[in-house]
């Protein structure tokens, strides 16, 4: 027993004198840095490789480092967007580390320390360079625009460079090719349109930069100088960047035409004896009463005679609207416009002023465009599929005004019966070859057969609509419910 007992104790002993040994071959180094609180210009931070030093602390906390024989950390260094490491270099006690990880935005670099470290560091980042080029899309209707100057400039920082004058899209993107050298991370290239000729305006998307990496969306501002519009894009050059010329956008007869905003408006305007005014100089040059046509929309005569308000091009009032009976229009009396409203040569922006949804929303008289309740199980759509046709602004309609909607019939569906709101039946016959058939204020029509109804149609899925039926409630009431069965014989 006593011998057991010993040799346990033995036992005990080695292995205790083991781990003594381990302990004693690890190593506890300080490691400090030079002061963190200045970094190079393009060095987002400095950290050991335990991630517990912070760039802009100092150097006065002290950092521990515990390893075993041969053990190394890391200084891991980050630049900022834009940099990369030039010849920036990390010391370790005057001796040059070696980097172990180089992706560019983070490099690590290693240290096998043998006594306490002092890391420090010298040189500094280097600023990325890029490609930048240009082409050039012409118009397909080859329809030069030449009444625009064109200025490109590049812009870094507080330097600016020469402007480049143009007279042409081509030209310019033959000036941007032309030069060769890189452009550095962050610039911004400045490329200003100016009107020279009849009032007009460039295209948005005129200038657009294409790029291989990094990108940023293009910045565009107009201002007006004198009598002429200026409109400036930055493109800033983040990685290899293809600059999009494109002439196409602002064709002369684009330019100049005059813009109506299609909520409620039907297109054009006319003068005061409704000759239609097709150019923005000219309507700039009109005398007299200037008129819109109200869109052909029930919702929005009755809008148009209830709510009253109209915000035009910026402005609120009650629209002055009016019948005109030698076209049997519903037309708008619009002031003239500034040939700059609000920073654009543009015509007109008109809709229904803040506060029409609250006002239909109020408004017994309209409902939610899709408040039917409908109910089909024949539907070669599926069960209870349908599509609704009706005038309508934003998401409401009138009750009572005319509506149809889309169905789709496999074709051995013949004889149909249709109940409005629970009570009322109707029942259509022979729909696969019958064109249009009307009962009471219920009209079915077939499409493709001789009718005015399908001047488009639609589908869901791959499947088109075969029939459309068409209701009117103003004889009737609203209507709230249409179900469909297949009728029985008679």
């Amino acid at each position: 027993m006593k011998k057991l007992l010993l040799c346990l104790l033995s036992l005990v002993c080695v292995v205790c004198l083991f781990t003594a040994c381990d302990k004693e071959e690890d190593a506890r180094y300080k490691i400090t840095f030079q002061d963190l609180s200045v970094l190079p210009e393009g060095v987002e931070s400095v950290k050991n490789g335990q991630g517990t030093m912070a760039s802009g602390s100092g150097n006065d906390e002290t950092i521990y480092f515990t390893s075993g024989k041969g053990g190394s950390f890391f200084v891991t260094v980050t630049f900022k967007d834009g940099y990369d490491k030039g010849d920036f270099k990390i010391f370790a006690n005057g001796k040059e580390a070696s980097i172990i990880n180089d992706n560019e935005t983070v490099v690590d670099y290693e240290v096998y320390p043998t006594s306490d470290v002092h890391i420090t560091f010298t040189g500094k980042p280097a600023i990325k360079s890029y490609n930048v080029t240009a082409t050039f899309y012409d118009d397909e209707d080859k329809q030069d625009l030449d009444e625009f100057s064109y200025e490109l400039k590049y812009v870094s920082g507080t330097e600016e460079s020469t402007p480049i004058k143009v007279a042409s899209l081509a030209e310019l993107k033959e000036k941007i090719n032309s030069d060769v050298k890189k452009v550095k991370h962050g610039t911004k290239i400045v490329i200003t349109a100016t009107h020279t000729g009849e009032i007009a305006f460039p295209g948005d998307f005129m200038i657009h930069g294409e790029y291989s990496g990094l990108g940023k969306y293009v910045e565009k501002k107009t201002k007006i100088i004198g009598d002429k519009q200026v409109k400036t894009w930055e493109v800033a050059v983040l990685s290899d960047v293809e600059i999009q010329l494109r002439l196409s956008s602002t064709r002369q007869s684009s330019s100049r035409e005059i813009y109506t905003d299609s909520t409620f408006l039907h297109s054009g305007v006319y003068d005061g004896d409704f000759n239609r005014i097709v150019t923005l100089q000219a309507l700039y040059d009109t005398q007299g009463k200037i008129y819109a046509p109200l869109d052909d929309n029930a919702v929005v005569r009755h809008l148009a005679e209830k709510y009253k308000k109209v915000t035009v091009n910026g402005k609120t009032a009650d629209g002055k609207f009016f019948y005109n009976e030698a076209d049997k229009q519903w037309y708008i009396e619009l002031y003239k416009p500034s040939a700059y409203q609000n920073g654009r040569a543009d015509g007109y922006d008109v809709d229904f002023a803040e506060g029409v949804e609250d006002y239909m929303r109020g408004d017994s008289a309209l409902t939610t465009s899709n408040d039917i309740g409908f109910k089909s199980q024949i539907m070669d759509w599926g069960d209870n599929q349908y599509l609704l046709h009706a005038d309508r602004y934003g998401s409401y309609r009138l009750k009572n005004n005319r509506f149809s909607l889309g169905l789709c019939f496999a074709s051995t569906v013949n004889d149909i019966k249709v109940i409005v709101n629970g009570t009322k039946e109707f029942v259509f016959r022979n729909i696969q070859t019958v064109d249009e058939e009307t009962k009471e204020f219920a009209t079915i029509y077939r499409r493709g057969g001789n009718n005015t109804e399908y001047g488009n149609y639609g589908g869901i899925g791959d499947k088109w609509e075969t029939h459309r039926i068409a209701f009117d409630p103003s004889t009737f009431g609203e209507i709230t419910s249409v179900e469909i069965v297949l009728a029985s014989g008679e």
